[in-house]
């Protein structure tokens, strides 16, 4: 497996984890394996986690914006 997997599995990961994570819960609360406070506290770092991952992209993006405005035009 090359490294260009590794980093698109953890990226894939990194975007759904918080959908899985909630996914998850909610089948284990619906069989009666975790109980509504433990479900609350996965919904809470689901929500969590996505946030800061959206916090993430938007400076990385801007970032990345900001280093692209910097560069010089050439201009023949």
């Amino acid at each position: 497996m090359s490294g260009s997997h590794v980093v698109r599995s953890l990226a894939l990961a990194a975007f759904a984890g918080p959908f899985m994570l909630f996914n998850e819960a909610l089948a284990a609360y619906r069989q009666r394996h975790i109980t509504g406070m433990a479900l609350a506290s996965c919904a809470g770092s689901a929500c969590l986690w996505a946030l800061a991952l959206g916090v993430t992209l938007i400076g990385a993006v801007s970032g990345l914006a900001e280093h692209t405005a910097a560069m010089p035009i050439l201009d023949f």
